[in-house]
C-alpha cells in the first residue's frame, strides 16, 4: 500500500513539475523586435509576411532565447525612442553603429561590416566611377532621412541638392524616371535595388564609408545584451551567421 501510494505521489509531483515547466516556457515574455520593414534585403514586408536578413536572424534568436517573437513595426525615426521607452527590446533593422547613436543606446556585437554606396542610372554611370566624382556632384542626391547616408551627404556632398525619401524603392523609381541622379544607401540595399531594376540602374564601384551593423539594445538591459552576444558567438562558431548572411547579401562587401 505504501509503495502504491508513493508511486502515485511521485507521478503527481513529477507531473506537476512538468506542467510548471511548460507553464514557465509558455509564459516567457515575447522578444519584441523593432523593425522598419521597407529595406530589402535587410528587412521587408511582403505577401509572405516579414522577410529578409533581420527576419531570419530574429526568428533564430527568439528560438535560441526560448522566447516567442513579436514584431513591432515602427518608422525609422521612432526606433530609438521606442527602445528607450520600453516599447521594444531590440532594434533589428540594419542599424549602423555610430558614436552619436551610442550616446543614447547600446549595441550588441556587430554581425556585419558594410558601408555606403551610390545607386545611379546605368546610362551615364561612368560619371560617378570615383569617390571624388560622387563627393563633388552638383546633382540631385537622394537619401533616407535620419540615416548615416543622410548625415554623410550633408557633410561631404555639399554641392548637391539633397532630397529625402521615406522608402528606398521610391528613390530607385525616381532615378529610373530621371527625377533623381544619385541615391546613397547601405551596400546591401543598393545592390538589391540595382538587381531589381537591372535594365536601368547600377551602382558605382566605390564604397564611401565602412560601417558596422548591429542590433540596438537598451543601455540598462545588460542581461539581454550578454544573452544575444552569446548566441552570436555560437552562430559564428557553427557557421549559422555566415549561412544567413550569404542567403541575403552574398555580393555585399
Amino acid at each position: 500500500m505504501k509503495r502504491r501510494l508513493y508511486g502515485i505521489l511521485s507521478c503527481v509531483v513529477i507531473g506537476g513539475l512538468f506542467m510548471a515547466g511548460c507553464g514557465t516556457l509558455s509564459m516567457r515574455s515575447p522578444l519584441r523586435v523593432g523593425i522598419t520593414p521597407d529595406f530589402p534585403p535587410i528587412i521587408a514586408k511582403t505577401g509572405d509576411g516579414i522577410t529578409g536578413l533581420e527576419a531570419d536572424f530574429a526568428r533564430q534568436l527568439a528560438r535560441a532565447l526560448g522566447r516567442p517573437l513579436q514584431w513591432v513595426e515602427l518608422s525609422w525615426e521612432s526606433q530609438v525612442s521606442a527602445l528607450l521607452t520600453g516599447q521594444i527590446d531590440l532594434i533589428m533593422s540594419g542599424m549602423s553603429v555610430t558614436e552619436m547613436r551610442k550616446v543614447r543606446i547600446d549595441f550588441c556585437e556587430p554581425y556585419m561590416t558594410s558601408g555606403l554606396m551610390a545607386l545611379v542610372r546605368r546610362k551615364g554611370s561612368n560619371k560617378y566611377k570615383t569617390r571624388e566624382a560622387l563627393l563633388q556632384a552638383d546633382d540631385k542626391v537622394g537619401v533616407k532621412k535620419g540615416t548615416t547616408a543622410d548625415v554623410f551627404a550633408q557633410e561631404h556632398v555639399r554641392n548637391a541638392r539633397l532630397i529625402h525619401y521615406e522608402i528606398p524603392n521610391d528613390a530607385a523609381l525616381a532615378l529610373k524616371n530621371k527625377t533623381l541622379d544619385i541615391y546613397l544607401d547601405d551596400a546591401p540595399a543598393v545592390f538589391w535595388l540595382a538587381s531589381q531594376y537591372e535594365a536601368d540602374l547600377t551602382f558605382s564601384p566605390v564604397r564611401l564609408t565602412e560601417e558596422e551593423i548591429a542590433w540596438g539594445v537598451h543601455p540598462k538591459n545588460p542581461v539581454l545584451k550578454e544573452q544575444v552576444n552569446r548566441v552570436l558567438a555560437g552562430w559564428r562558431a557553427d557557421g549559422t551567421l555566415r549561412r544567413i548572411l550569404e542567403r541575403w547579401v552574398s555580393i555585399a562587401p
